[in-house]
């Protein structure tokens, strides 16, 4: 979440750029995001970002005596992200996106091309964990 934090003072519907590389099982992945500062109040700031993730073609995982050589992976990440007025800690974030792969899988020499496309929604809070 914390690319979305702008390098520079912003205003309310001021929009910067993020371009950023994530891990997605040892493959590079690039990001780039367009991020707006939504509103601001006296608790909080709110940023929304939207944008596209997509990996060098060629790449390669090896794992277990197998290779996999990506085709394709692309896809797509939008959120909002609540800072923290007071101490720039992340209060909430709720992020969608997907993500398309072609992927060769070569197992001892026995090649076999495979296709996934993820959907993935995920949410942060900072709340205390419940008590057992």
């Amino acid at each position: 979440a914390f690319f979305a934090i702008p390098q520079k003072p912003v205003k309310v519907g001021d929009t910067w750029k993020a371009v950023f590389t994530s891990k997605n099982n040892e493959i590079d992945l690039s990001n780039n995001m367009l991020c707006k500062l939504e509103s601001v109040d006296d608790e909080k700031y709110k940023i929304s970002f939207t944008g596209d993730l997509f990996a060098k073609e060629g790449a390669t995982i090896e794992k277990e005596g197998m290779k996999m050589v990506v085709s394709k992976m692309d896809g797509k990440m939008s959120g909002t992200l609540l800072l923290d007025k007071k101490s720039s800690w992340v209060k909430s974030s709720d992020n969608l996106g997907n993500l398309n792969m072609e992927i060769e899988a070569d197992m001892n020499g026995t090649k076999m091309p495979m296709e996934s496309k993820i959907d993935m929604v995920y949410k942060t809070t900072n709340e205390a964990a419940p008590k057992k």
